[in-house]
């Protein structure tokens, strides 16, 4: 794609749905690239589940202690139907499937077990910024704000997406590791990585 006029000067590539903006490409005297990274952007949090009649919690309990009392999950349901199968001689029929998802203040819930002291917990996992952060740094390369190796990697850091950004200009190269990593507490040990 290629965008020109009222402060903006950039060509590149972008993929459907993800920027209106080219994630990779070149504005008037740079360019620039990403792929993906593997940085510890997402956490798995424990919430206690409870029942708000006082009974004991099970797997299927619809509520979790928060600061001491005992409130609902977020839900929502989601119905979608499969479409027919693109195979010919395929008379596979459409199947409606029906999501139910649970969200805490912490995270949605991915899945629930049965934790110490036969407790009973919902897991989630959480890894993402809103999207405002987002669009904006990556629009900001092609609205010609970006003049130098410094402002790039500046800029690109704000991005909430854990990617690799590549910069290169008639005077230096950069490169820049963007996520919103989470900051844990003094002495919290992670997992170590898998070994290969």
């Amino acid at each position: 794609m290629e965008l020109h006029g009222g402060g903006i000067d950039v060509e590149g590539v972008t993929f459907p749905g993800a920027s209106p903006y080219p994630l990779i490409g070149h504005g008037i005297d740079f360019a620039w690239s990403g792929t993906s990274a593997n940085g510890d952007n997402e956490d798995t949090f424990a919430e206690k589940l409870c029942n708000a009649d006082g009974s004991a919690p099970a797997r299927s309990s619809t509520s979790y202690m928060y600061k001491g009392k005992c409130i609902p999950f977020t839900s929502r349901t989601q119905s979608l139907t499969t479409p027919y199968s693109a195979l010919q001689g395929t008379t596979t029929p459409p199947t409606s499937i029906v999501y139910r998802t649970l969200r805490s203040v912490t995270a949605p819930v991915s899945r629930r077990r049965r934790a110490a002291a036969s407790r009973r917990v919902g897991e989630g996992e959480r890894s993402r910024l809103p999207r405002a952060r987002r669009d904006h740094s990556v629009r900001a390369p092609g609205e010609n704000k970006v003049s130098s190796a410094r402002q790039f990697m500046n800029t690109m850091g704000l991005f909430p997406g854990t990617e690799n950004w590549f910069y290169v200009d008639q005077k230096s190269v950069a490169f820049q590791q963007s996520g919103n990593y989470p900051l844990h507490a003094r002495g919290f040990r992670r997992r170590p990585a898998l070994q290969r």
